[in-house]
């Protein structure tokens, strides 16, 4: 969920790029790369404290979770905000789109992170086993890897190697006997 919450950000940023009408530079090549990890910050944050939220159901761990992070998010969003604030006023055209880059990559990081993110985990958020990907693919793996033996038994190359295995262990055992009686 945090994933799809990411990257519904970067889209939301890409399309800000294009709507203020800015072509493919350096400066838009930078920021492209930085809105993903500028974009990751809160909503890992509140991942973590929905994850270590001790209750019973997804409204309880998302309460939970807003207490804990909200103000830490908010009040990060607010101090990288005012830092950009100033570059506004920079007479270079350059700082002038970096601060309106960082600003709105701030903004919808921050909107995202307090109103659908918490959204989204008091609907469908892991509970339990549910949403845990390591239990998921653990599960699937067994499975997969039981079904891939028995097609694998089935097949004609499994029956020749068990054939040539049991011509071998049979020949030794024969050079044993013969090693023996002499």
């Amino acid at each position: 969920l945090s994933v799809f919450t990411i990257l519904l950000i970067v889209i939301d940023v890409f399309a800000f790029t294009v709507m203020m009408g800015w072509k493919l530079g350096v400066l838009e090549a930078v920021n492209y790369v930085v809105v993903i990890g500028m974009s990751i910050d809160y909503c890992v944050h509140m991942s973590e404290a929905y994850e270590s939220a001790k209750a019973d159901t997804r409204g309880e761990r998302v309460t939970l979770m807003l207490e804990e992070m909200a103000v830490s998010v908010l009040s990060g969003a607010l101090s990288t905000l005012g830092a950009c604030f100033f570059m506004f006023f920079a007479p270079n055209k350059f700082f002038v789109k970096f601060a309106t880059f960082m600003f709105v990559t701030m903004s919808l990081s921050c909107i995202y992170a307090l109103t659908f993110f918490p959204a989204l985990l008091a609907t469908v958020g892991p509970m339990g086993e549910f949403g845990d990907l390591y239990t998921w693919i653990g599960k699937h793996w067994k499975e997969l890897k039981h079904n891939h033996v028995i097609k694998y038994i089935h097949t004609e190359e499994f029956l020749e190697r068990e054939n040539m295995a049991a011509a071998r262990s049979s020949m030794i055992a024969e050079q044993g006997e013969k090693e023996q009686d002499q």
